[in-house]
Parts: C-alpha cells; sequence; structure tokens
C-alpha cells in the first residue's frame, strides 16, 4: 500500500494536485486495500482516510488499523460534500 499511495503522489504532485479523492471502489482499492462502498481521500502529506457509511464502518475501521489512516463514519452522503 505504501507504494501505491507514494505512486499516487508522485502522480498528484506532476499535475500539481494537492488531494486526490476517489468514489469507485476499484480505485479506492487501489488506494486503502478497502473494497465496499466509501470514500478514499489522500492528502499530499501521505495522510490517507476512509470516509464510511455505517453499515461499512466495522470493515473499514479493520482496514484502517492495518493500513495506519483515518477513518471517518457518515450516515450515507447527505449533506456531506455540500458546497457553501
Amino acid at each position: 500500500m505504501k507504494v501505491r499511495r507514494k505512486n499516487l503522489l508522485k502522480f498528484a504532485r506532476k499535475i500539481d494536485c494537492d488531494t486526490l479523492v476517489t468514489f469507485e471502489p476499484e480505485n479506492l482499492f487501489y488506494l486503502t486495500g478497502f473494497w465496499g462502498e466509501a470514500i478514499g481521500i489522500l492528502e499530499k502529506g501521505g495522510n490517507t482516510t476512509i470516509i464510511a457509511p455505517e453499515l461499512e464502518v466495522g470493515r473499514a475501521k479493520e482496514r484502517v488499523q492495518k493500513l495506519q489512516c483515518n477513518y471517518w463514519r457518515k450516515r450515507r452522503w447527505v449533506n456531506f460534500l455540500a458546497s457553501n
């Protein structure tokens, strides 16, 4: 996983991007090793976060402990990604 994240960060720097966000399960798996309904975030400093709905949070939490990344629990995506 560390190599994958390092490669993603290298690519992000090339395109002048500070943060990568994934919504697709395949891309989330590549980033975190977690397969499920969730959002994955990779920040330029290497911090990785999984935002998972309540039904997935147990599995996400297990995976997060192995990967040393953060997780948030969210009730579906209601009002979570709304812009002001």
